[in-house]
């Protein structure tokens, strides 16, 4: 494929074939779980259309709504979406690959006719339903996608769990009983691909929360680099935050990526081959060539890797043996340093940057005359704390770590290897109880620390970051294991320098096409295309 090709040009109906060319070997997930790709098949053989499609998702997401995915979904916009998408493709006129395709929005992100409630239950009493979308939602209705509801999120995405004061837990499709964790905060995101609803869903990632819940729910979670998908304007976390896609596959992965990631001009359109002096073109140069990673040097901190459950570092080395044994990448042992220091340091900026964006509500200003809202217990108490202890000599000495750790992960770190890897999470999925007291506000910190430690650093220097499942256990987060349906992801995590997300599309895709059999939750649905 021409390097000169831009990637988004590729999501064309006409370039289909280049794009399939450029995406490589297709995956051996289970075609029970539909993906962007099935649903373009379909399109374009006539076997169903858009509106079908639709119904089916309508009916899933009301087959499966004790899992307590979306917080809001209008059901006559979707099927007025799908009814205009039915049309372009019986004239032959549709507006890309995803036109007619099924996108969950987490409920922290603009889209007009929805309120955006951050998960909270006053958010709508104080603000009116939005009146535009935010940028990539809009790119994404120009290319003809039908944006399927809001979905649930720890409030104000605060904890990387999938508890809901408001809404109800999100439940993780894999946990029979449904008494384990989605992880979070895109908890609705992560269980809306899961059980098979849609095959994308937009999160927000500021320290974790689109790679966590992909995790716990065994889907593909890719945090870009910063300021490679846009996310102006947010209300809180803005040095931290990424906007991105949970998905079914790798494949479907790019192709949500080539469909948001790029400089945006005045009027929010993609130029992804622009020659901005922020951003590199966006690309996916070497996709196809999975089979074959003699040319990619791969690096493991192996006392890391080892800071986790024996189940999951036992499954993320043996990836890491055949791809270095059977693939011929070079393995190179790296080291990062002060690990636990880099943490509370992105724990004090993420934080503060809260503690900013949430001033108002969190010290009951009014607000459209209102004064009567509030927090959940675990989300005030914890803010309220870091209010009155952190002052700006954490905040500066926070900032001048994080400046010495992206100095020393460029010099030390990728300018040695091109792909990092980790665990995405050091535990299978907990289970819900005792995770967070509605009534003592209590926090299990034990566990917290344990789901997010090998996520924060990538949000803390801006590097990019996917995770992919590799395996499955019948042990859980807590250590119990169970004799019932209840099948656990266990999830590896990838990362790489700046603007280097084609190599972790690369890797990725050769892990899920040759190394991992996929295996489906407990609660899923079934499309019939």
């Amino acid at each position: 494929m021409a390097q000169s090709t831009t990637v988004s040009s590729l999501l064309s109906v006409d370039k289909y074939s280049d794009l399939q060319q450029t995406l490589g070997s297709s995956s051996s997930i289970d075609g029970s779980l539909i993906t962007v790709e099935q649903i373009v098949s379909a399109y374009r053989s006539r076997t169903t259309t858009p509106t079908d499609l639709v119904l089916q998702s309508l009916s899933a997401a009301q087959q499966l709504a004790h899992l307590n995915i979306f917080t809001q979904l209008d059901r006559d916009d979707v099927l007025q979406q799908a009814k205009e998408s039915t049309k372009r493709w019986l004239n032959n006129e549709p507006l890309s690959i995803l036109d007619g395709v099924m996108i969950a929005v987490k409920d922290e992100i603009n889209v007009r006719g929805y309120y955006t409630t951050h998960g909270t239950a006053f958010m709508p009493m104080l603000m009116e339903k939005s009146s535009s979308d935010h940028t990539i939602v809009r790119r994404l209705r120009k290319l003809g996608a039908i944006i399927f509801g809001k979905t649930n999120m720890h409030e104000i995405g605060l904890f990387p769990s999938g508890y809901n004061q408001k809404y109800g837990r999100a439940g993780n499709p894999y946990s029979a009983r449904l008494w384990h964790d989605t992880g979070g905060s895109s908890s609705g995101s992560g269980a809306a691909v899961a059980s098979g609803i849609v095959p994308l869903a937009l999160g927000a990632d500021g320290g974790g929360s689109v790679r966590i819940p992909a995790a716990y729910t065994g889907v593909v979670g890719l945090k870009a680099t910063y300021g490679r998908i846009p996310f102006l304007p947010v209300d809180a976390a803005w040095s931290c935050v990424h906007f991105g896609f949970l998905s079914q596959t790798v494949r479907d992965q790019a192709i949500g990526y080539a469909a948001i990631a790029g400089h945006e001009d005045s009027d929010g359109h993609v130029d992804d081959n622009t020659d901005d002096v922020l951003q590199v073109p966006v690309h996916l140069y070497g996709m196809h060539a999975s089979q074959d990673l003699s040319d990619l040097k791969v690096g493991v901190y192996w006392d890391w890797l080892l800071h986790s459950d024996e189940v999951v570092h036992q499954q993320c080395k043996a990836v890491v043996d055949k791809l270095v044994n059977e693939y011929g990448a070079t393995l190179v042992n790296v080291t990062l340093p002060k690990l636990q220091v880099m943490q509370k340091a992105h724990s004090i900026v993420i934080l503060s940057e809260w503690i900013a964006g949430n001033y108002k509500l969190l010290n009951n200003e009014r607000v459209k005359g209102y004064t009567n809202y509030s927090f959940a217990d675990a989300t005030d108490v914890t803010l309220k704390f870091v209010q009155n202890q952190i002052d700006i000599v954490d905040l500066i000495s926070a900032l001048k770590i994080r400046r010495w750790m992206m100095r020393y992960v460029k010099k030390n770190v990728f300018d040695r290897i091109d792909v990092l890897i980790t665990p995405s999470t050091a535990i299978t999925s907990p289970k819900y109880a005792n995770l967070e007291s509605i009534t003592t506000s209590v926090l299990d910190t034990a566990t917290v620390s344990k789901t997010v430690r090998f996520s924060f650093l990538a949000n803390f220097v801006g590097i990019p970051a996917m995770t992919i499942p590799v395996g499955y256990t019948k042990t859980d987060g807590n250590g119990e294991t169970f004799d019932d349906e209840s099948n656990f992801p266990v999830s590896l995590q990838l990362m790489s320098d700046h603007w280097n997300e084609h190599i972790l599309f690369r890797v990725a895709n050769l892990i899920e096409s040759n190394l991992v059999k996929r295996e489906l939750p407990v609660h899923k649905y079934a499309y019939q295309l």
